[in-house]
């Protein structure tokens, strides 16, 4: 082979390296690492990343596309590393979480729940956050809020400010105020009403959180320390 002919082969092998990395890159760019930290893990409760299943400790790191599942008696809390908002994971509940990265380092968030129920606390917003369930999503206006899907019904109890609870299957939407309650139903309906105080799921004593500081490692590779301050309701 002449010196002519094995350039253009390498020329052709470095164009075609180039062109796969381009290819990766968008795919890269999505893999959005340190989205949510656990702060409070009770019985059995596992996390799936890559196809490989873990048991969730404190302080679990939890990246985007990760699926969290607790078990009969698993409860799990987890906060956002961008702006400290809650999720605490009730029994028999499977979600995955999905970020992407905004140009502030903020999160735009999404909860993906194919079961279960879990609540809501949002302190100070930074990017957006919804929960989303297999008939509908809630895109976070208030503070405090339940989203519980069980035999195909998305029910959302808002406890305070205000939720747009919307409908995959009708495209409604409806704003849910404090101390009420929105119901998406099978076929895609909203109704809002006045929710049962007795209703209200509640959890165990030893699910509340307290103060706690959490170093992690960045998707840069630097170092953070993430002290989180959370009331405890007694």
């Amino acid at each position: 082979m002449n010196t002519t002919m094995r350039n253009r082969q390498i020329v052709r092998i470095l164009s075609l390296g180039l062109m796969m990395m381009l290819i990766a890159l968008p795919v890269m760019a999505q893999q959005v690492k340190g989205v949510a930290i656990a702060t409070k893990v009770e019985g059995d409760v596992d996390y799936l990343r890559d196809g490989k299943s873990s048991r969730v400790i404190v302080p679990t790191i939890f990246n985007a596309d990760d699926q969290i599942i607790t078990g009969e008696n698993g409860f799990c809390a987890l906060v956002f590393t961008d702006d400290k908002s809650q999720l605490k994971i009730r029994p028999n509940t499977d979600i995955t979480l999905s970020a992407d990265r905004n140009a502030d380092f903020s999160l735009a968030k999404r909860v993906s729940m194919e079961a279960g129920q879990l609540f809501t606390e949002v302190k100070q917003m930074k990017g957006s956050l919804q929960i989303a369930t297999p008939t509908a999503v809630a895109s976070v206006k208030g503070t405090e809020f339940w989203v519980i899907f069980e035999d195909g019904i998305t029910r959302n109890i808002t406890l305070e400010g205000i939720v747009d609870l919307r409908s995959l299957l009708t495209n409604l939407s409806e704003d849910v105020p404090a101390g009420n309650e929105g119901e998406v139903d099978r076929d895609g309906q909203i109704e809002v009403h006045a929710f049962d105080p007795g209703e209200v799921p509640d959890f165990l004593d030893e699910m509340d959180v307290e103060n706690i500081e959490i170093q992690f490692i960045d998707e840069n590779g630097n170092e953070k320390s993430l002290i989180i301050q959370i009331k405890v309701d007694k």
